[in-house]
């Protein structure tokens, strides 16, 4: 049998990226669902957030090889970030989680959503953290599109040249 999808989760939940018990309340909820399961990297293996029997694996990201690891086993990235405060930042993560193969979920922030629609759409952008999950079904639904998208985002950005064979194991 194959094993349900990866949603991945990178960090710690700082104040940028929204109020730590709103996505807590989140993260648990969809960990409850079975169709994928939850994950969160960061470094050492204590998400002060959870405890233990809540359905959230974490995965220790301190050295980098653990990080791309992590982020090369999961199907998609979910991304969290307040507007007020992370509005212009560009995310690294978002840019290692497409170079790992998943797909990543992040903000409709005008920065960080043109990491993941331009030049070709390789992930998927929620308003709104109300109907999370919906973007969750549809990023592992259509994680084989993004894959082949991934080519021409890569081919067209110069940055890594990809052979047609690059899909996410």
């Amino acid at each position: 049998l194959c094993s349900p999808p990866v949603l991945a989760v990178v960090g710690d939940f700082r104040a940028e990226k929204g109020d730590p018990e709103k996505i807590r309340t989140l993260l648990k909820a969809l960990a409850e669902d079975t169709r994928w399961t939850v994950q969160i990297g960061k470094h050492g293996t204590k998400a002060a957030l959870f405890g233990s029997g809540e359905g959230i694996t974490v995965v220790d990201t301190s050295s980098h090889a653990d990080y791309l690891r992590f982020l090369s086993t999961a199907d998609a990235v979910l991304v969290f970030a307040d507007a007020d405060k992370y509005y212009a930042r560009h995310s690294g993560t978002v840019m290692d989680a497409i170079a790992c193969g998943a797909v990543p979920i992040v903000p409709d922030l005008p920065v960080i959503a043109s990491q993941v629609h331009n030049p070709e759409v390789v992930g998927i952008t929620y308003p709104d953290l109300s109907d999370l999950k919906a973007y969750v079904i549809k990023a592992i639904e259509e994680r084989e599109a993004f894959a082949i998208n991934r080519l021409a985002y890569f081919k067209a950005r110069g940055s890594i040249e990809l052979t047609e064979n690059f899909t996410h194991d």
